[in-house]
């Protein structure tokens, strides 16, 4: 960096330095300069220098809202994939695809599980009146919608279900 400096103040032009990290450079040394060997260029241009802060390591993080402010500064794709679980609460991790001290590699993108709570069987509503059809489906933790239709069927009694009892 003293020789990119020496040159910059020796040429009259400006200087600019950046980090990142990156798997493959490593720490303290040359990433990236917005000009080639041999370009000509004019006094009081400004050169940009990206400097390798190293490799990026996974750290153990204690709530998804911790893990995605990280993701983001420092530009790490991830997705969010769901599933249910017996032991997690819903809305927490349950996994992520990288390990604590893994190091990140440049491009990675991290797989984040996470859980949709305990999983529940859709009661069998047909038939029953609005009010039983509420409480089964309020005790199996369902959110659901009454949606009115003209039939031959007795007033409020189920005469359809969107998902099969048993799903």
């Amino acid at each position: 960096m003293l020789e990119i400096t020496k040159w910059v103040i020796e040429n009259k032009l400006k200087l600019e330095f950046s980090n990142r990290y990156d798997d493959s450079i490593k720490t303290n040394k040359v990433i990236d300069v917005n000009y080639n060997n041999g370009d000509e260029i004019e006094e009081k241009t400004l050169i940009k220098v990206t400097i390798s802060k190293g490799k990026l390591v996974m750290l153990s993080f204690d709530s998804l809202d911790e893990f995605k402010s990280w993701a983001n500064k420092y530009n790490i794709n991830y997705e969010e994939k769901f599933e249910f679980s017996n032991e997690i609460p819903k809305g927490k991790v349950i996994k992520y695809s990288h390990k604590t001290g893994d190091t990140i590699k440049n491009g990675d993108t991290i797989a984040v599980t996470i859980s949709e709570g305990k999983k529940t069987k859709v009661p069998n509503v047909l038939g029953n009146t609005k009010s039983e059809a509420i409480k089964k489906l309020e005790k199996a933790k369902l959110n659901y919608n009454i949606v009115y239709e003209n039939s031959n069927e007795e007033k409020n009694k189920v005469i359809k279900q969107s998902l099969a009892s048993g799903s």
